[in-house]
Parts: structure tokens; C-alpha cells; sequence
């Protein structure tokens, strides 16, 4: 675990430090949500940033441990420390609005609302246009990565279709496409599969990195075929594909 953490420093320092803040801003809102009674339907209010928090670090480390194998450190530094901007303020306004007691996505109750929805918008998509340029400096300018290159690549790729499932909730506007089944979804997740929910794909999207290296590793550790990651890449996207696809049958 020390060398883990080594790496993520060495890879990048802005990031290291955006997850490490967001950590303890989960602990932070998780213990909120048993001081705090208030909920926002259905679910707590401190819920939604104990979420978020958690994937922002996840994401900024995993990210900050790849960091390290580009050789264009200086435009690579410039656009992790955009992303980091981003994170605190999608996690600012988010905090913000479980403090308020107002949802804070897709929320166009009064025009500040509206403002806040728009502006977090803003930011998870500038995000993913600096992950797109990072996917394609690493895929096509970038010779690193050695034995994780393909994972690192195939997580890009499911990272970059899960950010678009936040493209279909927002024209949805909604992330559930069907009528809600019952009144609140799976424990923490919030998830509710059987209505249609987006949610599925976006999570599982964003972090199909996290879960590809994971599974380099395993593979390495076992001295199994390196071709195994592209298999488990493909698989990977194919469930993803079909979770993006399935709440539109309820359109």
C-alpha cells in the first residue's frame, strides 16, 4: 500500500492531493448522515456528496498513478490541475446543496438552482474534454505504461462512454427513464434498475479503470495471458454498452 501511494504522489501531486481531501470529505458527509435526519427524496441529504467524494477520489488517484507514465509533464501537469479545480468545485456546490436541503442535480426549482445545475454541468463536461485530450495523447503520442498500456487504454475508453451516459441523463433530464417502482433505490447507490436507471452505466463507466488495472494486476500477480485484459476490457464494455441501452426501453 506504501508504494501504491508513493506512486500516486509521484505520479502527480495536484491529484494526490485532490483525493486525499476528498477521503476525508467522505468520512465527513458518511458521518453527517447520521447527525443529519433531513432527506432529500427518499435518501439522506448528506448521501449524494458521500457519493461523489468517494468517486472523485477513486478517479483522481487512479489518474494521478497513470500521470506517470507520459513524458509530456508540463501540458499533462496543466490539465490535472484543471480537473482538480473542477472536482472542488462539483463537490462545493454539491456540499452545498445537501446544507441548503435542495437536490443538486437537475434541479431548476428557482433560477439559483437552475444556475448551480448548470455550472456543475459545465464542469464534469470540460472534464471530460481533458480526458479525451489525455486518452488521446496517451493512446497515440504516448509509448508508457509498459505491461498496463492496454488496461490503462480500455479504462479510458469505458471512463470516456460513461461520462456520455451523463450526456443521456441530462437530455433525459433525469436519471431514470421509467416510472420509479418504489421509493428509494439500493442501500447507498440509491440505484433502482428496475425503473431504468443511467446511474448503473455512468458509475460503472467512470470507474472501469480502476477496475481494469485491478484486474492487470490479478492477472500479472497469477502469471495468466496479458491477452486476458483485452478480453476483460471487451466484456467490460459490452455490460457497459447494454446498461447505457436498457433504460431506454423505458423512453
Amino acid at each position: 500500500m506504501k508504494d501504491l501511494i508513493e506512486y500516486i504522489k509521484i505520479g502527480d501531486r495536484t491529484l494526490y492531493v485532490t483525493g486525499f481531501v476528498h477521503l476525508i470529505l467522505a468520512i465527513l458527509f458518511f458521518v453527517l448522515t447520521f447527525i443529519d435526519q433531513r432527506t432529500i427524496p427518499y435518501e439522506n441529504v448528506w448521501m449524494k456528496p458521500f457519493r461523489f467524494a468517494v468517486s472523485i477520489f477513486l478517479f483522481t488517484w487512479a489518474y494521478a498513478w497513470i500521470t506517470r507514465f507520459y513524458t509530456y509533464k508540463r501540458l499533462v501537469s496543466i490539465i490535472n490541475y484543471l480537473i482538480a479545480i473542477c472536482m472542488f468545485i462539483e463537490i462545493a456546490l454539491i456540499g452545498m446543496q445537501a446544507f441548503r436541503g435542495a437536490p443538486s442535480h437537475f434541479n431548476i426549482t428557482t433560477p439559483f438552482d437552475a444556475a448551480v445545475f448548470s455550472i456543475m454541468g459545465g464542469m464534469i463536461g470540460f472534464t471530460a474534454v481533458l480526458l479525451g485530450i489525455l486518452f488521446v495523447l496517451f493512446t497515440f503520442f504516448e509509448r508508457g505504461g509498459e505491461a498496463y498500456r492496454p488496461a490503462i487504454i480500455w479504462g479510458m475508453i469505458l471512463f470516456l462512454l460513461g461520462n456520455f451516459t451523463g450526456y443521456l441523463m441530462v437530455k433525459n433530464f433525469g436519471a431514470i427513464t421509467g416510472d420509479s417502482l418504489s421509493t428509494s433505490g439500493w442501500f447507498i447507490t440509491n440505484w433502482n434498475p428496475a425503473a431504468g436507471d443511467f446511474r448503473i452505466a455512468h458509475f460503472l463507466g467512470l470507474h472501469g479503470v480502476q477496475v481494469l488495472l485491478l484486474m492487470a494486476y490479478v492477472i500479472f500477480k497469477l502469471k495468466l495471458d496479458s491477452r486476458l485484459i483485452h478480453i476483460v476490457g471487451a466484456s467490460y464494455l459490452c455490460v457497459l454498452i447494454y446498461l447505457m441501452v436498457y433504460p431506454l426501453e423505458y423512453l
